[in-house]
């Protein structure tokens, strides 16, 4: 008896669940209703883009004289003043030059010093013989000769000179060459790349080496940006940005446009502009080499009436229909436009239907549009969209389709 008592109490339980299954099976399926609010508000219409921060200026400190790296004063980070040495090229080569140049003049001035000996004692000579030749004591051959000696005389001490003015110039060369061998800061900056080490040999023969790199003060950033060519034609100097980057999460920094740079960059077929926004970094939170996501407030419009982006996309569909029996739909389906300038249309509930309300659009952020003109008033509804619950298993029904149901995340009428 006891074995019977228990078959018939999991019977009644099986019978109930099967029972309750076809009646949620069996019940009719209500489309759900998202709409909206026409409401007051800001319209801020924007351009995206991506770039890169850099140093308003960077110089790249090199040696212009081969030689050995001495001494190296400054590291990475380190904040330096112009005129102050950064690095020492061993200048024993150079000194040896300089040397070599000095005694190249002594030499030169020497041999200057012995023809001008020369060429005064063969004037005093051709004088003599000019006297002599007068009184027919000389022979005119003998004047001749003199003359000769005194013009080559006077030929070698300007060829002396020549050697001088040569020999002085090697030695500002040389000496150029030593002062060289220290490296100085040409800017206020710190050091953002060191390319060398000490002991290490630089040629400067065919290029100038890089020792450093310096940035310019760091407290005032630029960011290259690369904007779109449907876009570039809303960006003016002057303009604000807020741009975010990963180092700083949740965080939004400020920027002002400074130019719209004329060359183009095509990258596989996308055309784009560059972009140069003047960052302030006064905590130094920024670094050169960061990548930001910035966006650009090219228009704006505030407390102004808008309405949804997706309440201009909307189109009544079967199940809006199932809903709003009564709607009327125009004879011919206008296209969903969203596109500041232009018109558009929203729909809202009267009684039970769908009514269609043309307006005007202004502005547009891709989020929300402002409504310009038309028939639409502040606080009016408006259908966003009519979806079916997802896997709800149920058959699309003919009950009352405004009979309450679960909401699956929109609003019910």
């Amino acid at each position: 008896m006891k074995t019977i008592g228990k078959t018939l109490v999991v019977v009644m339980f099986v019978s109930a669940g099967v029972a309750a299954f076809r009646s949620h099976w069996d019940r009719p399926v209500v489309p759900m209703v998202s709409r909206a609010l026409a409401a007051k508000g800001d319209v801020v219409e924007v351009v995206t883009a991506t770039g890169t921060l850099a140093p308003v200026r960077t110089v790249a400190v090199g040696s212009q004289v081969s030689g050995v790296v001495k001494k190296l004063n400054v590291d990475y980070n380190s904040i330096v003043k112009k005129g102050e040495v950064l690095a020492e090229i061993d200048p024993e080569k150079a000194k040896t030059a300089l040397e070599s140049a000095q005694a190249s003049l002594t030499q030169a001035q020497s041999s200057l010093a012995s023809d001008t000996a020369v060429f005064e004692n063969d004037t005093r000579a051709r004088d003599r013989l000019e006297t002599l030749f007068k009184d027919q004591q000389a022979t005119l051959e003998d004047r001749q000769s003199a003359e000769v000696s005194v013009k080559q005389d006077a030929a070698r001490m300007e060829q002396d000179k020549e050697v001088i003015a040569t020999a002085q110039s090697n030695i500002d060369q040389a000496q150029v060459a030593v002062d060289h061998c220290t490296i100085t800061s040409p800017i206020d900056g710190v050091v953002v790349a060191r390319d060398v080490d000490e002991g290490q040999t630089v040629n400067a023969t065919t290029d100038t080496p890089t020792i450093y790199e310096l940035a310019s003060d760091l407290t005032t950033l630029q960011m290259a940006g690369a904007v779109d060519e449907a876009d570039v034609a809303m960006v003016k100097p002057g303009q604000s940005a807020r741009f975010t980057v990963e180092a700083y999460p949740g965080r939004t920094f400020l920027g002002t446009v400074r130019e719209v740079r004329l060359n183009a960059a095509n990258v596989n077929n996308v055309v784009t502009y560059q972009t140069i926004v003047d960052v302030k970094n006064q905590d130094l939170r920024l670094r050169p080499g960061m990548t930001a996501r910035f966006t650009l407030e090219v228009n704006r419009s505030d407390n102004v009436l808008r309405v949804p982006a997706t309440a201009l996309r909307f189109r009544p569909t079967d199940a809006a229909l199932t809903v709003f029996p009564d709607t009327v739909l125009p004879s011919v389906s206008p296209v969903a436009v969203v596109a500041a300038g232009g018109t558009g249309a929203v729909w809202r509930v009267e009684r039970n239907r769908l009514v269609r309300v043309p307006v005007k659009l202004g502005l547009t952020d891709g989020t929300w549009v402002e409504v310009t003109g038309g028939e639409l008033k502040d606080g009016d509804e408006v259908i966003t969209a009519v979806t079916m619950p997802v896997n709800s298993g149920m058959r699309f029904g003919s009950g009352n389709p405004l009979t309450p149901a679960p909401r699956f995340g929109g609003r019910r009428f």
